[in-house]
This record gives C-alpha cells, sequence and structure tokens, in this order.
C-alpha cells in the first residue's frame, strides 16, 4: 500500500516491476497530490473481484478471493485536518463494501498513542482509537516513520490494522529506511495457514 503517489491522472506510470505485477490506483481529478496505490506480489495468487476507487486519490478499496479466502484491503491517506470525522466517513463506506478479512493500511495524518507514536508526545486528534498491528508487536517501542519540520518532532502517522485472528499469526513487524518518500514503509510478516485456502 503506497500513499502520496503524486500520479497525475490520464498519467500513471506503466509500472512494470519484476515482483510485482498487478497496480490499482486512486488518483485526483486535476493536480499530481495526495494519490494511493494497492500493489499486489506475483506470488500473492489474489484473484480481484472489485474495487472502489476515490476520484480524489484519498482511498482506494479492494476485494479479491484467496483460494476459498476473501480478503478486503483498504489503503487511506486522511487530509491533516478534521481527520477523525473523515476516517468514520470512510469506515462507514468500508463496512458496505468489505468481505472476509480486511485489511487496512494508511497514512491517517494523526498519532494514535502520543506519548509513544510523536517525539512530542503530543496528537493533533483527541479521543481513543484501536491499537494498530505494529503497536501490538512492540508495545513499548518509541520508533518513527516521519519528520514533521511543522511540529519539529518524529511522529508515527502510518499504520497497518488487521484482525485478531491474522495478527496472532503475524511473525515480525518492522519499519524500514526513507528512501523514496519521506514516510518509511511498515513491513508486516503474516503466515497463512494454506490448507485453509485449498487449491
Amino acid at each position: 500500500m503506497l500513499q502520496e503517489t503524486h500520479f497525475k491522472k490520464d498519467h500513471t506510470p506503466l509500472l512494470n516491476h519484476t515482483c510485482f505485477n498487478q497496480w490499482f490506483h486512486s488518483v485526483p481529478p486535476s493536480s499530481a497530490t495526495k494519490g494511493v496505490s494497492i500493489t499486489i506480489h506475483k506470488n500473492f495468487p489474489l484473484h480481484v473481484l472489485s474495487t472502489l476507487i476515490n476520484p480524489e486519490g484519498r482511498y482506494l478499496f479492494l476485494k479479491g478471493a484467496l483460494g476459498s479466502l476473501t480478503f478486503t484491503f483498504c489503503n487511506i491517506y486522511a487530509p491533516n485536518t478534521m481527520q477523525s470525522k473523515w476516517i468514520c466517513r470512510v469506515l462507514e463506506l468500508l463496512r458496505d463494501f468489505a468481505e472476509g478479512t480486511v485489511i487496512l493500511g494508511g497514512d491517517l495524518n494523526l498519532t494514535l498513542c502520543p506519548q509513544l507514536d510523536s517525539s512530542a508526545g503530543l496528537s493533533n486528534t483527541f479521543g481513543t482509537a484501536p491499537m494498530d498491528s505494529w503497536r501490538v508487536l512492540h508495545p513499548t517501542t518509541k520508533d518513527y516513520f516521519f519528520y514533521s519540520v511543522a511540529h519539529r518532532s518524529n511522529q508515527r502517522l502510518d499504520y497497518l490494522f488487521i484482525p485478531i485472528q491474522i495478527l496472532s499469526s503475524s511473525t515480525k513487524a518492522n519499519i524500514g529506511s526513507l528512501l523514496l518518500s519521506d514516510h518509511a514503509p511498515i513491513f508486516l510478516e503474516v503466515i497463512l495457514n494454506l490448507c485453509l485456502i485449498g487449491d
């Protein structure tokens, strides 16, 4: 799942990657801002059934079958104001679209646990939110994905939410290096029970 892809409408590049052979994009209509993408690894034989693409480049839902299992992937890029209200609206859309196992990730533009996820110990939102997969596997670790020049602090704004039955099969979660973006990637390894998937 990629956020802030900055692709222009009708100018999405042809991405011929040796490992990722399926690409799906949500691109804003008028400028190379925002944008989210989902890419599927060639060794993950997901048969895509349907998509829901936001025309503003803020979210992308993808539903697919893996053997007898159904997965719904949701990639979001929240605005930097009124995030909670926006996320609630997107989750309502996801509830109507989703089937099977739901995996939600993206840049929420807020910190869910300010004491651990921001070097300043502050958040730009109020209220509580569910824990993400990385935080469950690293309950007390301070590590960050992003440096905010405006707030002069390191922050963790990117999250990957997965259901508890998948989380119990997760073996490790890591934060990658800043290479192609101002946000570091999240890597989550999950061991699926292939006996459940079938042929």
